[in-house]
């Protein structure tokens, strides 16, 4: 399991390809996604490429104390994991992740927000 980044703020560690976990410390919530890509524009719109974050080792308790419910909903995301448009799905998240600048946050709807607009 490694850190990936981070969508909208909440650490984001990859346990395999197709799982995910965002870690919210404030609320003491782990959610699993087998796609964290196909969440941007929806309920998650900015996404920062980083591998170090300054939490990690209480993002990994918060992760090891919910470990079986984890397992446990990463279970049921193998039919979604392994169909054909999944797999798209997936291949689109490496290559846009493989697109992303490093330690700069982009949102979804307007590019790298550390980026001025032209007038």
């Amino acid at each position: 399991m490694k850190v990936i980044g981070k969508i909208d703020g909440l650490p984001l560690f990859e346990v395999d390809r197709g799982k995910y976990i965002a870690v919210n410390l404030k609320k003491g919530k782990c959610h699993t996604m087998w796609s964290w890509y196909a969440n941007m524009g929806k309920w998650a719109d900015d996404f920062e490429k980083c591998s170090d974050i300054p939490d990690e080792l209480e993002c990994l308790n918060l992760i090891e104390q919910d470990k079986e419910d984890i397992v446990e909903v990463f279970s049921k995301y193998e039919k979604d994991i392994n169909s054909e448009d999944g797999q798209q799905m997936l291949d689109d998240q490496e290559e846009f992740y493989n697109w992303l600048d490093e330690d700069r946050e982009y949102n979804w709807f307007d590019g790298y927000t550390d980026e001025e607009e032209d007038d």
